[in-house]
């Protein structure tokens, strides 16, 4: 028997960062919480090793199976015995789902849910919403918990150790998962514009297809790299650095977490509302949409960035006041409240 359940979204594609926080929050449901703690996942090679590393049961679908994605998750939760099913998905299950779940009486939570089905959960954790009409909450009758102290992470990501700044500056390229827009490469001809005077750690997602049009843009850089492709030690790489440029997601709340000041580019509007407000408070500069960015804009937020200490040491100190770094334990101690009341 499992308590908790938890259905998150993990892919090469798409990348882990959903999965790392859900592992986090497992790992404070089991050891502050004493709870037990599954995961149902589709179709995700990968992420299963990930989740077996852990020790954590693991439920599997593929599409190949015969039911739909709803129909096995109701079987899952049945052979499971979960009182909790926690959700942290791109892509919505269907609301009569939902609500059949909570007609069992289980209790339903979401990590920063952007779906059509956020409305139906018992308890709702979110980062920080800068703009309260970024999302609707119509028929939302559950407790919603959002703010910088409410982010999950996983627990590598905190504030390091004091060390000198590098010399040159040390920019961290980060664009997660498989980049299908194109956004490492359009990172890097920025960086060639820039003119030089720091030196680039540049990673490629896992599932990264094009490496070798990377390499082929840095036959024009006049700067030190290095390439790093699937990194494991994504912390050690953010405490190194002194700046990032960075597509906008939860590598946002990892680098605020390191204190690493960052330039981001936004796949989607709720990413450029959530980008300002990380510039508004000072933690970053927010650079729109990435189909909207000029090439020589970019490039000049980079050298004025890089070579300007007393701002990315204002983007420092702003990013360390934020509460982060305990959000795993915070709802974990929310989610086993909630089973508690649902107990007496």
């Amino acid at each position: 028997m499992h308590t908790v359940l938890i259905h998150c979204n993990a892919s090469t594609e798409i990348g882990f960062g959903h999965l790392f926080r859900c592992l986090a929050l497992a790992d404070a449901l089991r050891r502050n919480q004493l709870l037990s703690v599954a995961f149902a996942m589709a179709e995700s090679p990968a992420g299963f090793e990930r989740i077996r590393e852990q020790g954590f049961p693991l439920f599997t679908w593929s599409s190949d199976r015969g039911m739909t994605r709803e129909e096995w998750l109701q079987e899952t939760l049945q052979q499971s015995g979960s009182r909790i099913l926690l959700l942290d998905l791109r892509d919505p299950l269907h609301p009569d789902f939902i609500r059949q779940c909570r007609s069992r009486g289980l209790v339903l939570a979401g990590l920063d849910d952007l779906t059509a089905t956020r409305c139906l959960m018992d308890l709702l954790f979110s980062p920080p919403l800068f703009d309260p009409e970024e999302l609707s909450w119509e028929g939302f009758t559950g407790t919603h918990y959002h703010g910088w102290e409410w982010v999950v992470l996983r627990p590598e990501f905190r504030p390091p150790a004091p060390r000198p700044e590098n010399r040159p500056p040390r920019i961290l390229v980060t664009m997660g998962g498989s980049d299908p827009a194109g956004l490492t490469e359009q990172a890097v001809q920025a960086l060639c514009l820039a003119g030089g005077g720091f030196q680039a750690d540049i990673v490629l997602g896992p599932g990264f297809p094009r490496e070798g049009k990377v390499r082929e843009l840095l036959q024009e850089a006049c700067f030190l790299y290095q390439l790093h492709r699937n990194a494991t030690d994504m912390a050690t790489r953010m405490a190194s650095a002194d700046m990032a440029v960075a597509s906008f997601g939860m590598t946002a709340y990892e680098l605020a977490a390191m204190g690493v000041p960052a330039l981001y580019l936004c796949l989607t509007p709720v990413h450029h509302t959530r980008a300002r407000g990380f510039a508004a408070q000072g933690l970053a500069r927010n650079l729109g949409l990435y189909n909207r960015v000029i090439p020589e804009e970019f490039a000049m937020e980079i050298h004025q960035l890089a070579v300007s200490r007393d701002r990315r040491l204002s983007m420092k100190q702003a990013a360390q006041q934020k509460e982060l770094g305990s959000g795993a334990d915070r709802v974990a101690a929310r989610i086993a409240d909630a089973l508690r009341a649902g107990r007496q």
